[in-house]
């Protein structure tokens, strides 16, 4: 801080004031950490509860996802408006299906997982 002060006073006092201020808001930013570090360091930490653990946790359930079949305004559903891509098994992209389909992007991407689910139903050809 007397290096800044040093450095500006040969412009006046109001330069050196000026010049001191970075130094000093960084002692007080330091200062402020220091006491928020030693705060966090005496505060009692609260006594933990015993809680009782289950003897075995069950996996993930996985349930099978129906294919949607929403209509779009002009009342095809999703499979008629999308029938090209799930016979060659493609799914559309995202922009695509907002184009056709209309919607926001999240409807958007339900519409193209019922599409995939609806590609994974066809079955495989031999």
């Amino acid at each position: 801080m007397a290096a800044n002060v040093a450095y500006g006073l040969h412009g006046g006092a109001y330069d050196a004031t000026v010049s001191a201020w970075p130094a000093v808001s960084f002692i007080g930013a330091a200062e402020m950490l220091i006491y928020l570090i030693r705060l966090s360091r005496t505060r009692a930490v609260p006594a933990s509860r015993p809680t009782l653990v289950p003897a075995a946790v069950p996996g993930p359930i996985a349930l099978p996802v129906p294919p949607r079949t929403e209509a779009v305004p002009g009342g095809r559903s999703l499979e008629d408006e999308f029938r090209a891509e799930i016979v060659a098994g493609r799914i559309p992209g995202i922009k695509r299906i907002q184009k056709r389909m209309g919607g926001s992007q999240d409807t958007a991407y339900k519409h193209q997982a019922g599409l995939r689910a609806l590609i994974d139903a066809q079955p495989v050809p031999a």
